[in-house]
């Protein structure tokens, strides 16, 4: 077990590029490979068996829906987006935008109900990804719910036990504002309006909150769902990233750290190609 524990540190932005600089303890870990593309198909293959974690059920989804289900020419994916005192796991973003919170087997259901509430005031579609041992208590508690229920199985599919419902009832304009940058709601404003408001540095942010707040909620949600789509939509364009080079383990992991030309083209060295 202790060797799965060191293999979970693996799969994190920082290590990987840390590898990718040295890939020596990579190779002390997993001596059964030919190269370090089969070794962190290993090391992945055990973390599923032994330790499904966090990562585990992103990289899971990433690959399934991302790229699987959808296209990186039309889809775009965001992790870890902070609303309210929550953070969302994994946000889907294609034709509207979708949030997947994660309760592996490693967690605990006790923070659900209040990070739920939070998600609705930011967007309308939500489901809960488990493990097979939370779904009774899940279902229990979501059962008259519009969120929607997932197992990741012992088989890494995914299986849809209930279906989310789309709910507006919650949605709350001034969370979308908080949740933008400013590069954000300024280009949204410049669409909207086709200029954005005067103000000195001190008034700005207010006066900016102000006329978003004016739009029309239903245009004003496609507008902000919209903004964080492009956040990740064709991030890698310049580069010509081929995922198909790529391990399944490490690919949410590619795509979610800002890669540079040079860090992708010493990766395809790394990995043996």
């Amino acid at each position: 077990m202790s060797v799965i524990f060191k293999g979970s540190k693996f799969f994190t932005k920082n290590n990987l590029m840390k590898l990718i600089e040295d890939s020596s303890k990579l190779q002390d870990l997993v001596d059964c490979a030919q190269n370090n593309h089969e070794r962190l198909e290993v090391l992945y293959k055990e973390l599923i068996r032994y330790y499904r974690n966090e990562y585990v059920y992103k990289n899971t989804l990433f690959n399934k829906l991302v790229l699987g289900k959808h296209s990186l020419k039309t889809t775009s994916a965001i992790v870890e987006l902070p609303i309210e005192d929550s953070i969302a796991d994994f946000i889907l973003f294609n034709g509207k935008a979708v949030v997947y919170e994660i309760k592996t087997e490693l967690d605990s259901l006790e923070r659900l109900k209040k990070q739920l509430t939070n998600y609705y005031k930011a967007f309308d579609t939500v489901n809960v990804v488990i493990a097979e041992k939370h779904f009774d208590a899940v279902y229990s508690l979501l059962s008259d719910s519009p969120v929607g229920i997932i197992i990741l199985t012992d088989r890494m599919t995914l299986s849809e036990k209930k279906k989310a419902d789309i709910y507006k009832g919650d949605l709350d304009p001034k969370v979308w504002f908080s949740i933008l940058r400013k590069y954000e709601f300024e280009d949204l404003l410049l669409s909207y309006y086709g200029k954005l408001p005067a103000g000195n540095d001190f008034e700005y942010y207010d006066i900016c909150k102000q006329v978003f707040l004016k739009i029309d909620e239903e245009r004003l949600y496609k507008l902000f769902i919209y903004q964080l789509k492009q956040r990740n939509l064709h991030k890698y364009k310049d580069i010509s990233i081929n995922y198909d080079y790529i391990p399944k383990s490490i690919r949410s992991l590619v795509y979610f750290s800002n890669f540079k030309r040079r860090d992708y083209l010493k990766l395809i060295q790394f990995l043996g190609h």
